[in-house]
Formats: structure tokens, sequence, C-alpha cells
């Protein structure tokens, strides 16, 4: 006997109706879900599990090959690997050491700290430095200094700041 309304929309009495109704001795929970449309087979347990009283007449088959041990695969035998001499080269290689250490970077001399002419905006002009000295918007006041080399913005020193690697 099959069941037509929807297990989704049923509520949990309607629920309980419905297994017994469609319930035969020796049914597994599978079994009863699928004469129930919507019903899945954790659905089923689980409202066994909660309401036990209600089921107590229409019990469930146990699990095939139940008592809560796995069985255990039998290994298969397998083929035998092949591994390349190339292989059997490198693990036998002795390990090298860790890669020497880098030699330090010599740092260039350092540059003196120029005296900052705080020029403002206005008065900067080509092959002055533009390193921003103090303040903000009209106030601000800028290096001044001499660029050595065209196009660049700043004077040796502050370059140097810009560039830090």
């Amino acid at each position: 006997m099959t069941i037509h309304k929807d297990w989704r929309i049923m509520d949990p009495a309607e629920k309980v109706a419905a297994i017994k109704k469609v319930y035969e001795p020796g049914y597994s929970s599978s079994q009863i879900a699928s004469l129930i449309p919507g019903a899945v087979r954790n659905g089923i347990i689980s409202l066994y599990h909660r309401k036990p009283d209600e089921f107590k007449d229409c019990p469930l088959l146990p699990r095939q090959g139940g008592n809560g041990q796995r069985k255990m695969r039998t290994a298969k035998p397998r083929a035998p690997r092949i591994v390349r001499t190339s292989t059997i080269r490198a693990a036998l290689a002795p390990r090298r050491k860790h890669s020497e250490p880098k030699p330090p970077k010599i740092s260039e001399p350092p540059i003196a700290r120029p005296d900052m002419l705080m020029v403002t905006l206005m008065d900067l002009g080509r092959g002055m430095c533009k390193w921003p000295a103090e303040g903000s918007g009209a106030n601000a006041r800028f290096c001044g200094c001499d660029v050595q080399e065209p196009g660049k913005p700043y004077c040796e020193f502050h370059h140097r700041i810009s560039v830090q690697s």
C-alpha cells in the first residue's frame, strides 16, 4: 500500500500514521521510505528514534551485516612497481646541505643630509628637489636643493630614501 501525500508536507503525527499504514513485518527503513513519496531512509530512522513509544508494535529490521563491525577488505595482489634508475640514483645520492649564504650587499656610502631650502610650491622650479618637507596644501614647503640628474624629481639624498630596496 502506498501513501499519496508527500512526506515533506506531513506533520509528525501524519508521518507516524503513514509509516504504520505501509509497515509490513520484516520491512527495512529503505523499503518503508520507498512506499512514501518524498521520504528517505534517514527520515524514517530519525522518526523511529524520536518517537520510540509510537513504534513498539512495528520494529525495523536491523541493519544488514550489523553488530557495528566493518568487513575487512582483502588485499589484492599488486603488480610490481617499476622504478627508473634515475630515481634510484637520486635516492642514493648524498644530500646537499643548504645552499651557500649569499654575500652581504655592499651598501653605498651614506650621503649627508642636505640643508633644505624650504621652498614654497610657487617658488619650485626645474632642477629643484620636490621632496615635501613640511606642511600641506598652500602652506607646504619643499626641499628645493639642486637635482644632480635632469628629469629626476628629487636630490640624491631624497632619491635614495624614495627607492629603498
